[in-house]
């Protein structure tokens, strides 16, 4: 058995040796896209505190349009963190 990861995306994958080693299958994947479950538990758990966050902060009294704004500024600091993220180019193709 050996793994490897993807070209397309972080989804595993496994070749198989029936012969020590000699030669490999072609790669299969193990687990049908596992990094996305991950991220909408977290864009869950976010959204949840987020929203319990927002109650609080109504609850003691601020203004709603404060909280609209901080909400705005918070977006407006996430689309400038996601333009700072670096692609790599993809790795060259199987052989």
């Amino acid at each position: 058995m050996w793994f490897t990861k993807d070209t397309k995306d972080c989804r595993p994958c496994m070749c198989v040796s029936d012969d020590k080693g000699a030669t490999w299958s072609t790669p299969r994947r193990l687990i049908d896209c596992p990094g996305y479950g991950f991220l909408n538990l977290c864009a869950c758990l976010i959204g949840g505190q987020s929203i319990y966050a927002g109650g609080a902060l109504r609850d003691s009294g601020i203004p709603l349009n404060r909280l609209f704004q901080l909400s705005a500024i918070s977006l407006v600091f996430c689309a400038l963190l996601l333009l700072l993220i670096k692609t790599n180019p993809p790795p060259p193709a199987w052989k």
